[in-house]
């Protein structure tokens, strides 16, 4: 949580976006998934959870990209 907070506040000073990956999971488990199908330990993504962060971050860059 430290490291979240260093992060949230360095991106807040900054003026960047953020990527909520803790988020972009709480939502998809949510909606059924299992921590085992999106993780190989308590840290650790296995491909499916790869992807829900990638998506999270797709849709924080694509209004950037939009903007070209």
């Amino acid at each position: 949580l430290e490291y979240t907070a260093l992060i949230e506040r360095l991106a807040g000073e900054r003026g960047l976006p953020l990527v909520d990956g803790r988020a972009a999971f709480q939502a998809i488990f949510a909606t059924g998934a299992k921590e085992e199908q999106l993780f190989a330990d308590s840290y650790h993504p296995k491909p499916k959870g790869h992807r829900v962060l990638a998506l999270a971050l797709a849709q924080t860059i694509e209004p950037m990209l939009a903007g070209e």
